[in-house]
Order: structure tokens, then C-alpha cells, then sequence
């Protein structure tokens, strides 16, 4: 590689750089948030325009922050389509599915799930919890992390935020 071209890549590099950041910083906060299906999708393919504009030089500049632009575009289109149309959200997001409740395991969704009575256990500690009668339920959420409800002791109000899951 000459100096020339080395010069060349390297402006190459930084201007993508920049083209990008900017237009994630114009598409919001959203699209740094933890990933879904189509989030990982973009991330992806984002990365592979990236790469692909910077190491082909066939791709030129333009194209590759167009198709960038237009892929964080089609991301926003899926986020506002979600979040106003309930059907779409139902048929574009992963419902959230309890793994444990109450004192028991729901092994048809873990297996369904693919995790393991230990990964379970293991989040329950991370959470600080010692027992898991302490527990009330543990939510695998559309992202792919996992959330642990606590039990409420005695008079206390139920959680309200398992009621609209499937138990």
C-alpha cells in the first residue's frame, strides 16, 4: 500500500467515522439502548457497510453514508411503527415470558427459551437475593436480559408489572 493510499484510507476512516456518529446522535437515544432482534439487525449490517465502504473501493464515500442513512431510517420507521400500532408491536417485538413464578419453574418456556434453571439461579444471585422463595418471578425480557421481581412480604401490594404476561 502506498503513502497515498494509506492517507486516503485513513481520511476514508474518519469521515465515515464522524458521518456515522453524527447520524446516530440525529437518530436518538434509542438506537444505542440494549438490542432487540431488529436493533441487532441494523448494528450489523451497519457494520458491514461500514467495513465494506472503508476496505472496497468500489463502495465509494456516499453510497456507503446513504445506505447507513437509510438503514437507521428503516430502524426508526420499525421504532415509531411499534410503539403506535399495537398489532405491529405484537408482531414486531418479542413478548417478554416468565421463566419462573411463585416457586416454580416454568421448564417448557425455559427450554423453549433455551436457559437453564442455573442461568436462573445465577441472576437471582446477581440480584442479591439468597433464596428463591424471596423471589415472586424472574422475566426473560425481549432484549434477552433477565429481570428478578421480588416477593412482597405480607400485606404488600402484588407487582403490577407481571399482569399483562402470560403466567
Amino acid at each position: 500500500m502506498t503513502p497515498k493510499q494509506m492517507l486516503l484510507l485513513f481520511l476514508l476512516a474518519l469521515f465515515s467515522y464522524i458521518a456515522i456518529f453524527i447520524v446516530i446522535r440525529l437518530s436518538g437515544k434509542r438506537t444505542l439502548s440494549k438490542m432487540n432482534a431488529f436493533d441487532f439487525i441494523i448494528t450489523v449490517t451497519i457494520g458491514a457497510v461500514f467495513g465494506s465502504t472503508l476496505l472496497n473501493y468500489q463502495t465509494k464515500f456516499v453510497q456507503g453514508i446513504y445506505v447507513i442513512v437509510l438503514l437507521l431510517l428503516f430502524q426508526l420507521m420499525t421504532s415509531f411503527l411499534s410503539s403506535h400500532i399495537s398489532f405491529m408491536e405484537s408482531f414486531l417485538r418479542a413478548e417478554p415470558a416468565i421463566l419462573y413464578y411463585k416457586g416454580e419453574y416454568k421448564d417448557a418456556i425455559l427450554k423453549k427459551e433455551r436457559i437453564s434453571r442455573n442461568e436462573v439461579i445465577q441472576m437471582v444471585r446477581e440480584e442479591g437475593i439468597g433464596q428463591m422463595e424471596d423471589v415472586e418471578a424472574v422475566v426473560l425480557e425481549p432484549n434477552g436480559s433477565l429481570s428478578v421481581i421480588k416477593a412482597q412480604k405480607g400485606n404488600a401490594k402484588q407487582s403490577d408489572t407481571l399482569e399483562d404476561l402470560k403466567k
